[in-house]
């Protein structure tokens, strides 16, 4: 089987096992553990992004393999096993697109984060565009332009319903994480509105999630209560990131219910408060367009 491998991958082909989905399952897991660690690694000023490069070639080379487990799944009427690719190549999509935005490569980024959202809604993307209209102001490496301050006033749309494929939590949390990352990217863009969308979906998503949550006390399966501060965690970040774009368009009465609901989700640690305190001020720049 070894030698089935090498020789597909000298010919840029993935040789798949098809009885080895438990096993491809069990990479999955070690394998983001490595890209997490990567990703922490602080990389010297002479090559800024090395580690989270090298988590990136780990992500690629894994949805190449859950890709073609998924297509000879497909081909052999393993439904299961086939959304169980699915779900999975989307949560990789997420990491790859956080990871392209840290390496400022935003363009890489939005595809690969909007390849995760039309599995977790396959129409949201385009449920976007439609209420915001096409893109104006942007040059060709997708900057917007920046002669002008913010608009005080930003028609505010709801955003669509994220209809997940899935009733599950981790589902649900990466698709917070993709509409986070979705609202951070526009807003770099000056896309405000478009912004927003994503944001307050992610948010509205946080409120399904607490369906599966709420229900958890001290003596819930540890996993399970892991998942549920997984969630509580990018909930955090994306009340900070609306209550901070809410204050640049000037809306400090909004802007200070997602401080007071922030202040609520991080009062376990002033420890927590003052790091986010710190990310705040230093990540201003997603949602300025000028000086």
């Amino acid at each position: 089987m070894d030698g089935i491998k090498s020789e597909a991958e000298a010919k840029g082909m993935m040789a798949v096992d098809q009885n080895s989905a438990e096993g491809l399952m069990d990479d999955y897991v070690d394998i983001l553990a490595e890209v997490t660690a990567l990703c922490a690694v602080q990389d010297p000023v002479e090559k800024p992004y090395d580690s989270k490069y090298k988590a990136r070639k780990l992500l690629d080379n894994l949805v190449n393999k859950l890709e073609a487990t998924k297509t000879v799944s497909m081909m052999e009427g393993r439904r299961e096993t086939v959304t169980e690719m699915k779900w999975r190549v989307a949560a990789c999509q997420v990491k790859l697109g956080i990871i392209s935005y840290e390496v400022e490569e935003p363009h890489n980024a939005q595809i690969d984060l909007e390849l995760a959202a039309s599995f977790y809604s396959p129409d949201f993307v385009q449920e976007i565009s439609d209420i915001v209209g096409p893109d104006l102001g942007e040059g060709e490496d997708g900057a917007a332009d920046s002669a002008g301050a913010p608009p005080a006033v930003v028609s505010l749309a709801d955003p669509p319903d994220v209809c997940l494929p899935k009733n599950n939590l981790v589902i649900c949390i990466d698709a917070m994480q993709c509409l986070n990352m979705m609202g951070i990217l526009w807003a770099g863009r000056g896309a405000v509105q478009k912004s927003f969308l994503y944001l307050e979906a992610a948010n509205r998503l946080y409120q399904k999630g607490q369906v599966h949550t709420s229900k958890l006390n001290a003596h819930s399966p540890a996993t399970e209560r892991r998942k549920a501060k997984d969630m509580e965690s990018v909930y955090t970040h994306n009340l900070f990131y609306l209550a901070q774009a809410h204050g640049h368009v000037g809306d400090t009465q909004k802007s200070g219910l997602y401080v007071k609901c922030l202040c609520v989700s991080v009062s376990v640690s002033v420890c927590v408060c003052t790091r986010l305190l710190v990310f705040a001020l230093a990540s201003t720049s997603y949602f300025q367009q000028s000086a």
